[in-house]
């Protein structure tokens, strides 16, 4: 896969010395980069729901806030991984994506708790979802294919499937009903974000392989197609597999 391996845009810093220096395996490096990151992740994740509901009490609307908040710290964490700061943008980067959950986790236990929703917020949550995970994750896909982490074939069809799936949501095609994808979007986005976390070690030049990037990507693609067939297809026999499964993740806390 041809790259631009020799063009670093790392800073100099503590972090960095240590991981360059230290002659461990490069997994356990990765482990390291990620740590203070996938910490801060698991705390989100799990916060106390007492905690959660003050928040959601709060004046405005919750899960649109952190819908939005997700895209500025996301486009932040980016800039920061390439230009001065790259391990803090790395952190920024899963933080944002975490933040991409809670949303939906949110919105659920409000229903739970009964706490008021207007209408005009729950469907503007609908569309700004699925929209700011396009803004957030493809420009970071079609990124990491210039710089020559992601096959430019594989990066191209995650990113026109994944465009197509946005148009098979309410409420561009109503007529095709709500089909209840969003869940297995959800795990898609997942994968996305986690084939971009995969390219680090190889922009690092800590593991020249590319086959694990390209199997999360063949992942994350299959899961697009999948999500796609179940909003074009919800009679058919796969169809219906297919919405039992999403009914299974609907159900999850996270």
């Amino acid at each position: 896969m041809s790259g631009h391996m020799g063009v670093s845009v790392l800073q100099e810093g503590a972090m960095d010395e240590f991981l360059r220096s230290n002659p461990m395996p490069w997994a356990w490096k990765a482990v390291i980069a990620l740590l203070p990151a996938l910490l801060i992740s698991v705390g989100i994740l799990y916060t106390p729901r007492s905690w959660l509901k003050r928040f959601a009490q709060l004046p405005f609307d919750a899960p649109t806030a952190l819908t939005l908040a997700h895209v500025p710290l996301f486009a932040l964490g980016v800039y920061l991984h390439l230009t001065s700061a790259f391990y803090a943008g790395l952190l920024l980067v899963v933080v944002a994506e975490i933040l991409d959950v809670m949303d939906g986790k949110l919105a659920k236990f409000m229903i739970l708790w009964k706490i008021p929703r207007s209408e005009f917020w729950a469907k503007l949550g609908k569309i700004l979802d699925p929209f700011c995970d396009k803004i957030t994750l493809l420009p970071a896909i079609g990124l990491y294919m210039y710089l020559g982490y992601i096959h430019h074939w594989l990066g191209w069809l995650v990113i026109m499937v994944d465009v197509f799936g946005t148009f098979m949501r309410e409420p561009f095609l109503k007529d095709l009903g709500d089909s209840g994808a969003n869940w297995i979007g959800k795990i898609k986005a997942l994968f996305q974000a986690l084939g971009l976390l995969t390219c680090v070690p190889n922009e690092l030049g800590w593991y020249p392989e590319t086959y694990p990037v390209d199997i999360i990507f063949g992942l994350a693609l299959v899961l697009g197609v999948l999500s796609v067939y179940l909003r074009l297809s919800q009679g058919s026999a796969l169809g219906k597999v297919l919405s039992r499964a999403n009914g299974l993740f609907k159900h999850q806390d996270i």
